[in-house]
């Protein structure tokens, strides 16, 4: 692609706003260039269109939903806070500092089926457990120093995907599993197996490839699975539903089988032009379904939240 584009792919966020084209690295001339987009497969029409939450946020890198509180947590890891969404209302949950019980930059934000927040500070490498009280009842520091790309909480264990491998920690930080999978983006427990997935905005082999592998729960690998597009999303397992679902980088959510087969598109937003594409690219990398179906995602380059609700 073009070196705007490259830049764009690459961009951990901006500092402008979406009116300052130019700090994002994408050239306003992309506008033009129109986008050939495919039909979405078995398209319902489920959800309304976006609308944003909130755009007071310097880069809202992560979001997590507590179903006992029925609360979304958001990490804002430029303002080094989490912040917390109940009855409509948004407040601070926890505040920047090097205290117990404040946080230095947490990229990563993951909710156990305790309702404990398990807060990831990437640049200390140190795993934070809050309650939802927003105090720390336990810590730990990462015993790998590699560039982490995300992290997954599942029955009181921790997932961490680095460059080259992903490595499962109890909550005291014993390393339980270790699975040899370099860049995987996105993680989730499914059908008791273990899906992950690596796309080409943080990775390209010499083909440009993607995987999207199935795993079980001991490590072994069961199966490559189909994928579709370029650049995918977040992948999540809904709750409601025990179904999983992928956002693909046309802005289309998708419900797919535990063979990664598409079941049905519940949402198709694509993009106008190459230019509204790369504004939207992390669109959909980290989102949360809540009891009501509706959706939580962000986008690192307008900073801002979306609530995206149910039809």
């Amino acid at each position: 692609g073009s070196k705007s584009e490259n830049y764009a792919k690459r961009s951990n966020g901006c500092t402008g706003t979406n009116n300052e084209s130019k700090k994002m690295g994408i050239d306003e001339n992309l506008k033009t260039e129109k986008m050939e987009l495919k039909e979405p497969i078995n398209f319902i029409d489920t959800y309304n269109k976006p609308e944003v939450l909130s755009n007071n946020f310097k880069l809202p890198s992560s979001v997590a939903y507590d179903s006992i509180e029925d609360a979304l947590y958001i990490t804002d890891e430029r303002g080094s806070k989490v912040i917390k969404f109940k009855n409509k209302k948004i407040s601070s949950f926890i505040e920047p500092g090097s205290g117990k019980d404040n946080v230095i930059k947490p990229d990563y934000l993951s909710i156990d089926s305790k309702g404990y927040l398990w807060l990831l500070e990437k640049e200390s490498s140190k795993v934070k457990i809050f309650n939802s009280s927003g105090k720390e009842i336990h810590s730990f520091s990462l015993d790998e120093t590699e560039m982490i790309h995300n992290m997954f909480v599942h029955d009181n264990n921790i997932y961490i995907s680095y460059n080259n491998k992903i490595i499962k920690y109890d909550k005291f930080g014993k390393r339980l599993l270790e699975i040899e999978e370099p860049f995987i983006k996105s993680m989730a427990i499914a059908h008791n197996s273990l899906y992950l997935l690596r796309n080409d905005i943080t990775y390209e082999d010499k083909h440009y490839n993607e995987a999207f592998i199935k795993y079980s729960l001991d490590g072994k690998k069961i199966q490559d699975l189909p994928i579709e597009g370029k650049g995918n999303g977040g992948l999540v397992f809904n709750p409601n539903d025990q179904k999983l679902y992928l956002f693909t980088s046309e802005k289309k959510l998708c419900q797919i089988d535990q063979d990664g087969k598409i079941i049905a598109t519940v949402y198709n937003d694509p993009p106008k032009n190459r230019y509204e594409f790369l504004e939207k690219l992390s669109f959909g990398n980290q989102f949360v379904f809540d009891k009501e179906n509706n959706i939580y995602t962000t986008n690192l380059y307008l900073h801002e939240v979306y609530l995206i609700k149910r039809k």
